[in-house]
């Protein structure tokens, strides 16, 4: 996990770049997403409705991603850390933008929301963290 500071007047990145790879958006689109919490509110995952034996829920995002799970083909749930306690705090405004490369990894772009949680329960990532290509094409 790490954070992304989005440049004025950009959009979304179109792809990211990582240990010599490249992320293109994938086109996968998640929905009503929300926040796992833990006792003390702190933001410890994220779980999003798939809406049944979807193509998310049946791929490599869902299936071959740590700490991922899905639940009764409805929820795809993500936890940041080992804690499967946490409540959802329901809040369904989370529309991440999901970026994959042709072999194994997937990168999630989620808005924060630090008004629905009092901090993060886990360390952000030591660089080197990928890079946004805010192009057209991500050609590396």
């Amino acid at each position: 996990m790490s954070r992304l500071l989005i440049p004025a007047g950009k959009q979304i990145p179109s792809a990211f770049r990582y240990e010599g790879r490249i992320y293109p958006h994938s086109g996968i689109m998640l929905s009503n997403g929300d926040h796992f919490l833990d006792a003390g509110r702190e933001l410890v995952g994220f779980s999003f409705i798939l809406g049944g034996d979807t193509e998310v829920g049946q791929g490599r995002l869902a299936k071959e991603s740590a700490n991922v799970e899905i639940e009764s083909e409805t929820w795809l749930k993500f936890y940041l850390t080992d804690d499967r306690s946490a409540k959802n705090d329901c809040c369904q405004f989370i529309y991440p933008s999901v970026y994959a490369d042709e072999d194994s990894d997937h990168i999630l772009l989620v808005d924060e929301c630090p008004k629905c949680w009092t901090a993060l329960g886990f360390r952000l990532a030591p660089a080197p963290l990928p890079e946004a290509v805010f192009e057209d094409t991500a050609t590396p």
